[in-house]
């Protein structure tokens, strides 16, 4: 399983390869060539449509490791000190990057 950046680069608002490209696809229609310009536009979506992808497989993991968090939570209940120790990894970020790291 791929390790998931828990920051704030995890997600930009847009990728600086895609606002590149519009910029000289924006050129390519002032010159005239809008063949050009359609070629940059869709190398620019393609990106887009990459990121918005892996957006997708980002939620899927996270909700997979919810549910894996939910149930050993719901088994283990009796047992308040290990709970209070989870609440704790989670409350730092360690718990998740541990859950991300190893596959289940």
């Amino acid at each position: 399983m791929k390790k998931i950046p828990l920051n704030d680069e995890t997600v930009q608002p847009e990728d600086q390869e895609v606002v590149w490209l519009k910029q000289k696809a924006k050129q390519a229609t002032e010159k005239g060539d809008y063949a050009k310009a359609e070629e940059l536009l869709n190398q620019a979506e393609g990106i887009d449509l990459k990121a918005i992808e892996q957006l997708e497989e980002m939620n899927q993991a996270s909700n997979a490791h919810a549910q894996i968090l939910f149930n050993f939570c719901e088994s283990h209940k009796n047992e308040p000190g290990l709970l209070k120790l989870i609440g704790k990894l989670i409350a730092n970020g360690s718990l998740a990057n541990e859950l991300i790291s190893h596959k289940h």
